[in-house]
């Protein structure tokens, strides 16, 4: 089977929760659902019921439903996860094993608690295995006795005819194993309380839209935080945002024109102080409606924002932007390194002498270990720190890779 590691996935934890506007429609109250303001649309539940799991063994039948609707359109010789429709898919994880319900990992979502799987089919044994949210492996089935993975070659008698290439060709098309399938498992008794809070919160964002079409486009909102305060007004055209800040933090604002399907987008990063913070935004340009957030996270443990090579905190300490992934390619002190080869290099970028010395010792290094295994000394011609001369030593480094190991390593 191939590795479990190249079907690694991240499923969308909801952030709606923290909006103070939306943290009402949230606040499900004990009781029946007709007892409510607005009660969960009876169709749409019945519909979500279509799906319920009463046993784990039902997860076949419907994982090859899944299987046959996307297999047309998952490329071969990949194995994709595929979307689904329903949402949540219920299911009596009360009278399933505890065996398997204490491996699932449960996630908050609308007011409950849902818990994310993937199912896969190996390819060799055709067994179909589930994983939990950690990747962790939950539980194996055994296909069905009677189960033919390729059940539309057998209508086809001219297969018999084909060559070799083209019969291997065919039975990877219709191969159903490469449609990998994701969901989010909810009991049975959570599944009102989940899509009465669902249907609230689109309400809520369809209420807030309207306002913000009747307010003139000036439909922006600040979401709560739910780890420290933040509040927000709008001044002619722009978005003030205030938040007491914390010397071990530092902070990122998001946006994203959807609370129902958020994709938040990174738009300010900046180092946390003892005091009061504040950050402004121009409104008056770009979307007419969304939502801004701002999330912590501690100065001990960056986030590389950018997915560039070096960390959020490094760059603002250094006056870079933590939203740019080409900044650190400059040479910002003309010692011939740059932002990122001084990041990694663990050097102090305001210091040029230091960069040059840690190249200069490179240089002696690598002349040395060079002696050991050619019997032409290692010459640099070009100067120190040029392109030229940092190339040079990329390709010292190559043609030394593979002579020298550590303690206890052999060949």
């Amino acid at each position: 089977m191939n590795s479990f590691r190249q079907f690694r996935y991240s499923f969308l934890l909801s952030a709606l929760i923290s909006a103070t506007a939306i943290w009402a429609a949230l606040s499900v109250q004990d009781g029946d659902a007709a007892d409510r303001e607005n009660p969960v649309d009876p169709a749409v539940y019945a519909h979500h019921m279509l799906y319920g799991l009463d046993r784990l063994e039902d997860i076949l039948p419907f994982f090859r439903e899944h299987q046959e609707q996307y297999r047309v359109i998952t490329p071969i010789g990949f194995q994709l996860f595929q979307p689904f429709g329903p949402g949540p898919v219920p299911a009596d994880l009360k009278r399933w094993p505890q065996e398997i319900t204490t491996r699932l990992v449960g996630v908050r979502e609308m007011a409950t608690v849902v818990y994310p799987v993937v199912v896969i089919e190996d390819t060799d044994t055709r067994r179909v295995h589930i994983y939990n949210a950690d990747y962790e492996h939950v539980y194996s089935l055994a296909p069905e006795p009677d189960y033919d993975y390729t059940p539309h070659l057998t209508a086809r008698p001219w297969l018999a005819r084909a060559t070799t290439q083209e019969q291997e060709y065919w039975r990877s098309f219709y191969d159903p194993s490469r449609v990998a399938m994701r969901m989010n498992l909810i009991d049975y008794a959570d599944l009102e309380i989940y899509l009465y809070a669902q249907a609230r919160v689109q309400d809520e964002a369809a209420r807030m839209k309207a306002l913000a079409e009747e307010d003139g486009g000036e439909g922006f909102m600040m979401l709560m935080g739910g780890q420290f305060a933040v509040s927000a007004s709008m001044e002619e055209g722009a978005l003030h945002v205030e938040w007491l800040g914390d010397p071990d933090q530092y902070y990122r604002v998001q946006f994203s024109t959807s609370l129902v399907e958020p994709d938040w987008t990174f738009v300010h990063l900046v180092l946390g102080t003892d005091d009061l913070m504040s950050w402004v935004s121009d409104v008056s340009v770009g979307p007419e409606y969304g939502f801004y957030r701002v999330k912590q996270r501690p100065l001990s443990d960056p986030a590389d924002t950018s997915g560039d090579g070096v960390d959020d905190v490094w760059k603002l300490l250094h006056g870079l932007d933590p939203l740019s992934a080409t900044d650190v390619l400059e040479d910002g002190n003309g010692n011939g390194l740059t932002w990122r080869d001084e990041y990694k290099l663990g050097v102090d970028p305001t210091n040029p002498a230091e960069g040059a010395a840690r190249l200069l010792g490179a240089r002696q290094q690598l002349s040395v270990y060079w002696s050991f295994i050619y019997p032409e000394p290692l010459v640099f011609t070009n100067a120190p720190g040029s392109t030229a001369d940092l190339q040079d030593l990329r390709s010292a480094l190559e043609a030394l890779s593979g002579h020298f190991h550590g303690p206890g390593e052999t060949e």
